[in-house]
């Protein structure tokens, strides 16, 4: 169903009376914890072992064989058991560690490395889940607000070791106008 003149879509059951919605939160202890303490060496590590990942190990499900939005992830943690004995935790052991280590709340969801391209943006789109939020820990890319996450119309610029927090089942899409830099 869709609620709030249809800016969020979530399923019925999971609507919570007197639960506030916003579209964008302020950051949370924990993750400034980890920009703050840990952000310089998961960025390191992120550009020193990502390279060496294969193409295919960036999940992208937004794209199409006509439509790339130039998003991918790759899951430290997955809430599907048998997915998450696949996820590559080995191949980034300081942020996974650094994550347990300011007591990141693991939800029923992924942990994710992720990318956006440059020049790519993924479709507008809700992600129906209201019991959490979203949290993003921009590590390195543009720095004048090129790339940015657009919540309910509302633009939240990823910069760099500048953490946000989100709402996503308000309708929202990503974007990196950068013309060559990725985040």
């Amino acid at each position: 169903i869709h609620l709030d003149n249809g800016e969020r879509c979530v399923y019925a059951e999971q609507q919570y009376p007197g639960l506030e919605a916003r579209p964008v939160w302020e950051s949370m202890d924990w993750l400034t914890d980890l920009a703050e303490r840990h952000g310089q060496k998961i960025c390191d590590e992120l550009k020193y072992k990502a390279p060496s990942l294969p193409f295919t190990r960036w999940t992208d499900p937004n794209s199409t064989r006509d439509y790339d939005s130039g998003w991918g992830m790759v899951h430290l943690h997955h809430y599907r058991p048998h997915l998450d004995k696949k996820c590559p935790r080995d191949l980034f052991p300081y942020t996974v560690n650094a994550i347990a280590d300011v007591k990141a709340p693991m939800a029923p969801r992924y942990t994710s490395l992720a990318r956006q391209r440059a020049d790519r943006a993924i479709r507008s789109h809700t992600d129906r889940i209201p019991w959490m939020l979203t949290a993003h820990l921009p590590l390195f890319g543009p720095t004048a607000g090129e790339a940015a996450l657009v919540v309910n119309g509302t633009r939240v610029p990823w910069i760099p070791m500048q953490p946000t927090v989100v709402d996503t089942t308000f309708h929202h899409y990503a974007e990196n106008t950068h013309p060559s830099q990725d985040i």
